[in-house]
C-alpha cells in the first residue's frame, strides 16, 4: 500500500490566491497526496483577489508535513508578527521532508531561521531583504538548497510544485502531471520580469522603493527577534531524539519532551541574550553531564 503525502499549507488573510492555488493544483493531482490548508481557525479567509477560501485544519490539529508550504502576498509579512504562527512553521519545519515558500512566503521561513545560511529566491520587489534573513539570495525562479525549496513571484509557484513533483514522485509523474494541466506559458509580452525588454524600468524602481518603504520595518523587527532566540534545537540521547528550546522570555533552554523526569532542566543564563552558537555551548555542556558517551546536538 503506498504511503499517503502530507502537503500542509498556510493559508492567511491577504494571501495572494495564485501563490497558494497553482501548487496546490498541482499537488493535487500527486498520487496518494492529502493537501491541508492551516490557519488559526477554521473560518473563511480573504484572498487578495477578493474571494475567501476555508481551511482544513488548524494549528493545533494540522498533522506533520511531508512538504510544508508558505505562500506569499502582503498576508506574509504580517506574519512577521504573528508568533503562533511562525512558531507553528518552525516546529513543522523539524520533520517535514522539504520546507518550502512561494513569493515572499520565503519571509517567514526568514522569521523562523529556516533560511539563514541558504540560497534563497522571492518575489524580484522584496529580493533584497532576505539577506536581512542570512539567506543567499539568488535571481531564479526556484532555488533548492538541501530540502529547503523557495520559488519566485507568484507564478513561479507551478515551476516550483512541478520541481518538488518530481522529487517525490520522480520526472515522469511531474510531466504528466505538467501534460495534464496543459502548463506550457506563452505570454503575450516580453515583460514578466525586470530584466525583460518590455518591462518598465519606472515602475520597477518604484515598487521596489515602496516594498521596501512598506515592508522593511517589519522584517527588521523579524530579524532583531531572531537576533535574541535560538530555534528548537534536535537533541539525541541514547539513540533517542528529543527537542531543545530556548525561552525567550527567561532566556532559558528547557526541554520540549525531557528524556526522563529526571532530566527537567532549565540553563539560566543570567539574563543574558542568547545566540544560536552560545544555545549550542550550553546544551552540549548539558549533555556532556549526563550522557557524555551518546549525547549530542543534531542539526
Amino acid at each position: 500500500m503506498a504511503i499517503p503525502l502530507r502537503i500542509v499549507a498556510l493559508l492567511f488573510p491577504n494571501v495572494t490566491q495564485l501563490d497558494l492555488m497553482g501548487p496546490v493544483q498541482v499537488f493535487s493531482r500527486l498520487p496518494d497526496a492529502t493537501v491541508d490548508l492551516v490557519w488559526h481557525r477554521l473560518e473563511p479567509i480573504s484572498t487578495d483577489a477578493g474571494f475567501c477560501v476555508l481551511p482544513t485544519t488548524t494549528f493545533t490539529d494540522a498533522p506533520q508535513a511531508d512538504v510544508l508550504m508558505v505562500p506569499g502576498g502582503q498576508g506574509a509579512f504580517d506574519l512577521l508578527d504573528d508568533a503562533p504562527a511562525i512558531d507553528f512553521i518552525r516546529r513543522q519545519a523539524l520533520d517535514a521532508r522539504y520546507i518550502t515558500s512561494v513569493c515572499t512566503g520565503a519571509f517567514p521561513l526568514g522569521a523562523a531561521g529556516l533560511i539563514d545560511g541558504k540560497r534563497a529566491t522571492t518575489h524580484w520587489a522584496s529580493h533584497s531583504m532576505l539577506s536581512e534573513f542570512g539567506a543567499i539570495p539568488e535571481q531564479r525562479r526556484v532555488v533548492q538548497d538541501g530540502n529547503v525549496i523557495t520559488a519566485g513571484g507568484v507564478t513561479s509557484g507551478i515551476d516550483f510544485a512541478l520541481s518538488v513533483a518530481a522529487e517525490l514522485c520522480g520526472a515522469d509523474t511531474a510531466r504528466a502531471v505538467q501534460l495534464a494541466l496543459e502548463y506550457d506559458p506563452h505570454p503575450p509580452f516580453d515583460a514578466g520580469t525586470p530584466t525583460r525588454p518590455e518591462a518598465d524600468p519606472d515602475q520597477v524602481a518604484r515598487t521596489i522603493e515602496r516594498s521596501r518603504a512598506e515592508r522593511g520595518p517589519v522584517v527588521a523587527r523579524a530579524t532583531a527577534r531572531l537576533r535574541t532566540m535560538a530555534p528548537h534545537f534536535r537533541v539525541v540521547v541514547d539513540g533517542q531524539v528529543f527537542d531543545v528550546t530556548h525561552d525567550g522570555g527567561s532566556n532559558h533552554l528547557a526541554w520540549v519532551n525531557a528524556p526522563n523526569p529526571g532530566y527537567g532542566f532549565s540553563v539560566g543564563l543570567n539574563g543574558a541574550t542568547l545566540t544560536r552558537d552560545e544555545a549550542r555551548i550550553q546544551i552540549q555542556g548539558f549533555l556532556a553531564s549526563i550522557d557524555p558517551a551518546t549525547g549530542y546536538v543534531e542539526e
